[in-house]
Parts: C-alpha cells; structure tokens; sequence
C-alpha cells in the first residue's frame, strides 16, 4: 500500500479513494497520513486536492485535520479560484465550520483576481449558509439588478435567488424583468421553474424564437429550451421557419437545422439536401450539413456519397477528412472504407499530429485493436502537443484490453513537473472521467 498510495500522486489518490468507498480494512492512521498528502501535494489537481481533504474531513476522528486543509486550500491563491471557493463551501458544511467557511468565501468575493463567475458562484455559497445568508442574498440581488453587468451574469444571480425558498418569488420576478428586457437567457430559467414562471418563460421563448429582430442563433437556443420544456412541436415549427428564413449553407441555417433534426430527422434533411448538393458552401459547414442529412433514412444514400468523396481527397484539410471518414463510419456499408482512410491518415507521418491522433482515437472508438500501437506512441511522443497526447491515453484507456495502460499514460502526464498547470490538469480530469474511482459528489 506504502508503494500505491504514498507517492502523492494522483494516481495513488484516485485508488485510495476508490478502496475507501469500497470499505477496505485500510488502518484510519495511515489513510489520514496519504489523503493529507495528497491534499499538499502540487502534484495531484487542485479539485483533486479539495477532494481528499473533503475525505479527510469525514474519516472517523479527523473532522478537525480536514478542516484545516480545506481552509488551507481556500486560502491558497495558487490554485485555481474554483477549486478555492469550493473548499471554503465545504468547510462551511462541516460541523462547528461554519463561520470560518463563511469568512473564507468573504474573502474570496472581495479578491479581484477571481472571475465575476467564480464570484457568484461563491455568493451563492455564503447565502446558503445559516447566519450569512442575508449578505449572500443582498450581493446576488444586486448583481442581478445592475445594468453594468454582463446578461448572463445577471440571470445567473436571478437564478441562484430561486434556489433559496424564501426568496424564489423576488428572483423570478428579477428573471422576468430582464426577459421582458429581451434576454433569451433568463427566459429559459423561467421556463424550468413551476408554474406560473414556467408559463411565462415559454410564452417569451415562444415570441424570441418567432421575432425576425432577435438575432439568429438566439432564436435557435430559445426554440431548443422550448423543446427540452416538453413543447417539441411548436420548437419544430419555429426551428423550420427560421431556417428557412435565413441564407442557405450559413452558420444561423445549420444552427437552427442541427437543433430540428434532433425533433424531426427528415424534415431537417429536406431542408439541408439543396445545400449540400449545391457548390456555393463553405467545405466545414457543407460537413456540418452532410451529419445531418446521414441521419434522415431517406437520404442517408446521398450523405454517404459525399462524405466518402471528401474522405478519400487528398487535397482537402486532413480535419476535414478524418471528420467525414469518422462520420461515415458510421453509415451501414461503409465502416471498412471509412476504417482504412482513418488509418491513411493515422499512419501519414507527413500529415499534422493532432488530425492523426484524432484518425487514431476515431478508430479506438470503432474498438479497432490496430489503433493501440499508434495511441501508445502519440501519447509517449514528446514532441506533441500535451492535450493530444492526453486525447490518445484517454482513447487507449477506453480500448478493451488496454485500459492499465492508457490510465498509467494519463497519469504521466497528469504528474509531469515540466508540464503546465493546465495540461496537468486536463490528464486529472480524464482520469477521474474514466470510471477510476465511484462518483459520489
């Protein structure tokens, strides 16, 4: 166990939390000794290291140990301002806390470093807590109500007073403003409230995605929020009126066809067939069409005609080709001709090593055992880029038969001192992604 787990590496973190939740005989002792490690350690991610000392926090007889390694690290402006604010909500959920996780979020609300985001995020936190929810609920309102601020924020704040009981009337009423001020956004909150704001929200969603002055893809999302409201009909209506509305082969068209063709397949393939035969198409939205026009029955022929042509011209962008190879993949009768230009390009030393990686994870997905030799050798290549080696890990850890392996690449990459903060990070979180350890929070 010392060899697995007292390295404080992010790997030895993710199996000691696993065989904890798993009830394993590991002696309390040791185990408070390696989750504190691993809450120090700058080599395990920052959500990683709020994490293990949450479960330090609730191991028997280390309540306080715990508790002052989360105030540690919310106090730690070298992490990333998220993990921070998080912490200090933890903390102020533990028992005798919650003053001191109340403090640690003031704090971090005051620093200007973090995002306004960020910042709301722990408002809403403060507001939840017994005793220091008034301010919590005074600096949402506020932001909610000020013009200076961005919509989305706005709403967010709105929102985020709806999730306190007694104040879900004010915050509805604060969402209902800024709708009728013409944001999409707050309309979609109201729409997934009880009645009467789920009424009310529909009702402008409803006019946002049939009033030509709103912009195009604002009236696709409010089209799409009616359809996850359960009104899939009227969406299909509004999504089909808008498309037609706009210039054939253009972002605001696909936009809106790409939301229809999740309600009715062939009436957005009918839409899109006299684009796509057309020549006057950009080639990446004439690939965003063709996905389209794959799913409809009808003409599935025509999209598989096209899509193998772009896939086996040597001239397009290898992007372009490996995306259409990967959609024809897909298509009943062409998995082999479409299998054989992923390895093409996989293969092709000459062609950009993120598209021969990506070749190469298209084929991990379609549990083509070939691709193993190539993932293991792009995610050791210390010539490519960080994230695409950790793209290949990830997809050779999802291959039957070479999960160890890609986990082991993924964790190299996510303990690497020479790499940055970033990078690391995005090796963490496709560990902790790949069903290494049992979500519980």
């Amino acid at each position: 166990m010392e060899s697995l787990f007292g390295s404080a590496e992010i790997i030895g973190y993710h199996l000691l939390k696993a065989q904890l939740q798993l009830g394993s005989s590991i002696p309390r002792p040791k185990a408070a000794q390696w989750l504190t490690a691993f809450g120090n350690s700058p080599a395990v991610d920052d959500q990683g290291r709020v994490e293990a000392a949450w479960d330090l926090a609730e191991l028997e007889g280390h309540l306080d140990d715990g508790a002052r390694l989360l105030a540690r690290l919310a106090a730690d402006r070298a992490l990333d301002p998220d993990p921070r604010s998080w912490a200090a909500e933890i903390l102020s959920g533990l028992e005798g806390y919650a003053s001191a996780g109340a403090a640690l979020l003031l704090q971090f609300i005051d620093d200007p470093a973090p995002s306004l985001d960020s910042i709301l995020i722990a408002v809403r936190a403060l507001a939840r807590i017994e005793g220091h929810g008034s301010l919590g609920v005074q600096l949402l309102t506020e932001c909610a109500m000020d013009p200076g601020t961005e919509d989305h924020l706005r709403c967010m704040a709105a929102d985020f007073l709806t999730e306190l009981d007694e104040h879900r009337e004010s915050g509805a009423a604060l969402l209902l403003d800024l709708a009728q001020y013409g944001s999409v956004t707050a309309a979609r909150y109201l729409s997934n409230m009880d009645e009467p704001d789920r009424e009310d929200g529909v009702g402008l969603l409803t006019a946002f995605a049939g009033d030509s002055a709103t912009q195009p893809d604002d009236r696709a999302w409010a089209a799409e929020a009616l359809a996850r409201a359960g009104y899939q009909d009227r969406a299909a209506r509004l999504l089909t009126e808008l498309a037609r509305e706009t210039p054939p082969g253009s972002h605001s068209q696909l936009a809106a066809v790409e939301r229809l063709v999740e309600l009715d397949a062939e009436a957005a393939a009918e839409l899109i067939l006299p684009v796509v035969t057309g020549r006057s198409i950009h080639p990446s939205n004439r690939l965003r069409g063709l996905r389209l026009l794959a799913r409809s029955t009808t003409h599935q022929g025509e999209a598989a005609r096209q899509l193998a042509g772009i896939a086996a011209d040597t001239t397009a962008e290898e992007s372009d080709r490996v995306d259409a190879a990967a959609e024809l993949a897909r298509l009943d009768g062409h998995r082999e001709e479409a299998v054989g230009v992923l390895f093409g390009i996989a293969r092709d030393g000459g062609a950009p090593v993120w598209d021969r990686i990506t070749a190469a994870s298209e084929l991990a997905e379609r549990r083509e055992e070939r691709s193993a030799e190539l993932l293991s050798a792009f995610a050791a290549d210390p010539t490519a880029p960080r994230n695409a080696r950790a793209m290949a890990a990830r997809a050779l850890a999802k291959l039957d038969g070479h999960r160890a392996a890609g986990l082991r690449l993924l964790a190299a990459l996510a303990n690497d001192p020479r790499a940055g903060k970033m990078d690391r990070t995005n090796a963490a979180t496709s560990l902790a992604t790949l069903d290494l350890q049992r979500i519980r929070r």
